[in-house]
């Protein structure tokens, strides 16, 4: 299992919430609206969603493995995605954070902030 934070343009977010639903994981999924550092009182410009998934998701997420659904590929295309633990950062005490840490850290180093919707 993995911890994935996945981050979607707010123009994809029904195709995203959409793809989600179809393996599974609900109707909503990409429920937290950000937006880059200083734009907190803008509108969201990219939504979040913080899950545990398979070796498989992460795979075909990085193209390793084939989609099951090319319908996918937009998102897919689209989606900023950062797994953990994560072999490339080997040694990083980042590659074992999980959850909300793993989240924020995410946040952190891409930019970004939760605002209001």
């Amino acid at each position: 299992m993995h911890s994935a934070v996945l981050i979607i343009p707010a123009t994809l977010r029904q195709q995203a919430d959409d793809v989600a639903a179809a393996m599974g994981w609900g109707p909503l999924s990409f429920t937290v609206p950000l937006a880059l550092l200083g734009n907190e009182d803008e509108t969201p410009s990219h939504w979040a969603c913080r899950a545990d998934v398979t070796l498989g998701f992460l795979r075909q997420v990085r193209g390793l493995d084939p989609l099951s659904d090319l319908d996918h590929a937009p998102v897919f295309d689209a989606l900023s995605a950062d797994f953990r633990p994560d072999p490339t950062l080997a040694g990083d005490d980042r590659s074992l954070l999980w959850g909300r840490h793993h989240f924020d850290a995410v946040l952190d180093d891409q930019g970004f902030c939760v605002v209001a919707e």
